[in-house]
């Protein structure tokens, strides 16, 4: 069991939150497995991240909206993913979108960056990150690091690949996918701005105190 703020020790740069800047450490939802979304929140800590997906949610909008609310009451940065319409209307921190989506959609984003919101982006391979990085996306989701439980069966990069991939890139990059407290360093090590995962998160252990102190707990499955 490991401290959220010592996934990263010994590095280089601060893991604390630095306005302006994505924060280091964002918990997706899923529709299938993790925490209920407005539950996640209550579990993750003052300035991470969260992105909303549960795209296949009978009700997704109205979910959206208390999540949005939710997150700026709990001081986290919320992107909604794959709608930009709705991440406008709800006010949203920003969008999360594939790497296609980009193009089709410049319009819309450059209607979002003008009132202040952030655009990141999902990539599976180094040709999908060259694309997503000359668009000029605020943070690049490179995955699957390692093998996940979310797409059985897909080839993971591997931390070589992953370090080859980030280190060619100017956005800063997120590791997903596998991502554990026992190897969330050496992502970090690999060339990693910040990791985002499902069960990373889920599993996070708070107590009364944890948002006084900063002490959150991060177990890992047997």
């Amino acid at each position: 069991m490991r401290r959220l703020t010592e996934l990263g020790p010994g590095l280089n740069f601060p893991l604390t939150y630095q306005p302006g800047r994505l924060p280091r450490f964002f918990a997706m939802t899923d529709d299938k497995r993790g925490l209920d979304p407005l539950r996640l929140i209550a579990h993750i800590p003052d300035h991470c991240g969260l992105v909303f997906r549960h795209y296949d949610h009978p009700n997704r909008e109205d979910l959206a909206r208390q999540v949005v609310r939710r997150c700026k009451s709990s001081r986290v940065f919320c992107l909604l993913a794959g709608d930009i319409r709705l991440a406008l209307k709800l006010g949203a921190d920003g969008v999360h979108l594939p790497e296609y989506k980009l193009r089709q959609s410049r319009c819309q984003i450059a209607t979002l960056r003008q009132q202040g919101g952030k655009v990141t982006s999902s990539v599976h391979s180094l040709r999908a990150a060259y694309a997503a990085d000359h668009f000029g996306v605020d943070g690049l989701f490179i995955s699957p690091v390692f093998s996940t439980k979310s797409h059985p069966g897909t080839a993971s990069l591997g931390l070589s690949r992953f370090a080859t991939i980030s280190r060619c890139l100017q956005s800063p990059v997120f590791g997903l996918g596998g991502i554990s407290s026992a190897t969330s360093k050496r992502v970090f090590l690999a060339g990693a701005y910040g990791i985002a995962g499902i069960s990373l998160f889920s599993n996070l252990e708070v107590n009364e105190d944890s948002r006084n102190t900063g002490h959150y707990h991060i177990k890992d499955r047997a």
